[in-house]
C-alpha cells in the first residue's frame, strides 16, 4: 500500500506528535480531576467537618489547577514544534516536485496545486494539530474521568462510559461525513475566486476601456456567494456534531445524577459523591466539544492532501533524473531538430522549425522579427514551455532531464530580468556566491560598464535602486549581462542582450562575450542580425 507523501512527511515526528497528544490528554485529565476534587470539597464542606478532612481535597484542587497549565504548555510547545518541522519537510518536497515538473506533461492539471501551495501545506497540518491530537487527548481524559466515576459507582461508570464512547465515535463521523460532500465544492469555488481576482487585477485597464468591469465584479460576487453557501453547508456539520455533544453530555449528567441518588438511597455510595458523579460528565464531554468544528474541516484537509499528493507523486513520473550523465566531458552541445516552442494546448508559434547544432566552438545566433517565438524557444530549451521536434543536450532530450540539473547547467538572461534593490555587487553575486571582486570587474569590463562603475563614489556597493531606477536602460542591460556570464554555466542563452545599446558598442561587446565565454556553448537571440563571430546563424 502506497503511503501518502503528505502523511509520510510527518512520519519522522510521530513520537513527538504522540507525546503531545499524551500531554494534552494529561492536561485535560487534570481539568477533570480539578472539577471532581472541587465538587467533592464543596459538598463535603457543606457538612462542616474538621478542617483536616478537607486538607487533602484543598491540596488536590491546587495541584490539579497548576498541573493543568503546565501540561498544556508542554503539549503546545511539542505539538507546534512537530507541526512546523513537518510543514517544512512537506514544503521542501513540494518545491522539489515543482522543480521536476515539465510543462509539456501535466502542468495545466497541477497549476491549481501550485497556486495554492502555501495554503494547502498549512491546511493539511490541521490534521494533527486540530483533529487527531485533540481527539486522542479528549479520549484519554474521558477514559480517566469515567474511571473515577466507575470507582465510585460501577453502574454509573459503565452507563456514562457507553454514552461517551458512542459520542466520541458518532460526533466526529457525522461532522466529517457531512462536510465531505461540500469540501470539494468549496475548494473549487475558492480556486475560481483566486483566478477571477487575478484576472481582474491583470485586466482592469482593458475592462475599463471596453466596459465589462461591472460584469467581472458581478462574476466575482456570484462566486463569493457560492463559496459562502458551501461554507455554510460545511458549518452545518459542525452544528450537528455540537448538538449531539450537548445531548450526550446532558444525558450523561442526568443519568449520573439518577444512578448516584439511587446508590445513596441503597447505601452503596456516600452522599457527597453525588456532586462528583453528576458534575464530572461536564468536563469529560468538554474535551469532545472542540471535535465537531475540527472534524467539519476534515473534508477540506482531505482535498488539500489529495492535491499535494498529486503534485508530489505526479512529478516523479514526469521526468527522469539523469544524475551526472548530462555533462560527461565538462561541456555541453545543444541540438535542435525541427524544434519550435508551443503554448497552451498545442498552439504553435509562428516561425519555421529550427534545425541547428551548437557547441563550445560553434555559437548560435537566432535572429528574426519581434513576436515570432524567439524567447519562447529559449524557454523551451530550459524546460519551461513545451515544444515540438527535438531539443537535446549532449544527446539527451530536454524533457528527460532533471529540472535541477538543467538549471545548474544552463543560464538564461532575459531582456527584462529583475534587478534587486541592492548593491551592484550583491546583484552580480546572486547566481554565484563564490565569485570574487576580481572576477566581477572582469565581467563588467567585458560588457563595457566597468569604467562607469569605477567612477561611482561607492563603486560596487552602489545601490541599483527599485527596479534599477538609478541606472539607464543600457546600463541595466549590461549589469544583467555581467550577472549571466558570472554564473559560469556550460550553456549560456542571452535573449536580446544588446537592447538599448548603440551599434558600435554592440559589435564590441559581442566580440568580448565570444572571447570571454570561449569553451562554453553560447546562444544569442536578437531581432536584428548582428555582426557576430559565429559559425552558425539562423534567420527566421
Amino acid at each position: 500500500m502506497k503511503i501518502s507523501p503528505t502523511i509520510s512527511a510527518s512520519a519522522p515526528f510521530k513520537w513527538r506528535l504522540t507525546l503531545s497528544a499524551f500531554l494534552g490528554g494529561i492536561s485535560l485529565t487534570m481539568a477533570v480531576g480539578l472539577l471532581g476534587s472541587s465538587a467533592w470539597l464543596i459538598a463535603m464542606a457543606s457538612k462542616q467537618p474538621p478542617i483536616l478532612i478537607l486538607e487533602v481535597a484543598i491540596v488536590s484542587v491546587r495541584f490539579f489547577g497548576l498541573s493543568r497549565g503546565v501540561f498544556r504548555y508542554g503539549e503546545r510547545i511539542i505539538s507546534h514544534d512537530s507541526i512546523l518541522r513537518s510543514q517544512t519537510s512537506l514544503q521542501r518536497r513540494l518545491y522539489e516536485a515543482l522543480e521536476r515538473v515539465t510543462p509539456n506533461n501535466s502542468i495545466n492539471s497541477l497549476g491549481s496545486v501550485f497556486q495554492n501551495i502555501i495554503s494547502d501545506v498549512e491546511l493539511v497540518q490541521d490534521r494533527w494539530l486540530r483533529i487527531w491530537i485533540p481527539y486522542f487527548s479528549s479520549l484519554i481524559s474521558g477514559l480517566a474521568g469515567i474511571g473515577i466515576i466507575y470507582h465510585l459507582s460501577p453502574t454509573a461508570g459503565l452507563s456514562i462510559g457507553l454514552i461517551f464512547l458512542i459520542a466520541i465515535i458518532a460526533i466526529p463521523y457525522s461532522s466529517s461525513k457531512f462536510s465531505m460532500k461540500f469540501a470539494s465544492l468549496s475548494a473549487k469555488t475558492d480556486e475560481l475566486i483566486a483566478k477571477q481576482i487575478a484576472n481582474i487585477a491583470n485586466g482592469h485597464l482593458e475592462a475599463k476601456v471596453f466596459g465589462y468591469g461591472d460584469q467581472l465584479r458581478q462574476d466575482l460576487t456570484d462566486l463569493d456567494l457560492n463559496l459562502n453557501a458551501a461554507e455554510k453547508r460545511i458549518d452545518y456539520g459542525a452544528g450537528i456534531g455540537s448538538g449531539l455533544n450537548f445531548i450526550a453530555m446532558g444525558a450523561a449528567v442526568i443519568l449520573g445524577a439518577y444512578i448516584s441518588i439511587n446508590n445513596v438511597l441503597n447505601g452503596t455510595l456516600g452522599s457527597v459523591n453525588i456532586a462528583v458523579i453528576t458534575l464530572l460528565p461536564l468536563m469529560i464531554f468538554d474535551g469532545v466539544s472542540t471535535l465537531p468544528s475540527a472534524f467539519a474541516g476534515f473534508g477540506k484537509i482531505a482535498e488539500a492532501t489529495t492535491r499535494i499528493d498529486m503534485a508530489i507523486l505526479g512529478s516523479k513520473n514526469l521526468v527522469k533524473v539523469m544524475g551526472n550523465a548530462l555533462i560527461e566531458d565538462g561541456s555541453i552541445s545543444l541540438s535542435l531538430i525541427n524544434a519550435r516552442a508551443k503554448w497552451d494546448r498545442g498552439f504553435t508559434l509562428p516561425h519555421q522549425p529550427i534545425t541547428a547544432q551548437l557547441g563550445p566552438s560553434s555559437p548560435l545566433l537566432v535572429s528574426g522579427n519581434s513576436g515570432i517565438g524567439k524567447s519562447s524557444l529559449a524557454l523551451a530549451i530550459i524546460g519551461l514551455v513545451p515544444y515540438e521536434g527535438s531539443i537535446k543536450l549532449n544527446g539527451i532530450e530536454i524533457n528527460e532531464i532533471d529540472r535541477g540539473e538543467l538549471a545548474n547547467s544552463i543560464t538564461l538572461c532575459m531582456q527584462d530580468d529583475h534587478l534587486f534593490n541592492s548593491s551592484i555587487r550583491e546583484n552580480l553575486r546572486i547566481a554565484n556566491q563564490d565569485v570574487s571582486d576580481l572576477e566581477i570587474w572582469s565581467a563588467l569590463e567585458c560588457v563595457e560598464i566597468s569604467k562607469l562603475i569605477s567612477t561611482l563614489p561607492d563603486g560596487l556597493d552602489t545601490h541599483i535602486g527599485v527596479y534599477g531606477e538609478n541606472f539607464s536602460g543600457g546600463e541595466k542591460q549590461r549589469i544583467r549581462l555581467a550577472r549571466a556570464i558570472l554564473k559560469n554555466s556550460k550553456l549560456i542563452i542571452l535573449d536580446e542582450p544588446f537592447e538599448y545599446l548603440e551599434n558600435d558598442q554592440i559589435s564590441r561587446i559581442a566580440t568580448n562575450l565570444f572571447n570571454y565565454l570561449k569553451g562554453k556553448t553560447l546562444m544569442i537571440i536578437s531581432h536584428n542580425k548582428l555582426d557576430f563571430p559565429t559559425e552558425t546563424c539562423v534567420l527566421f
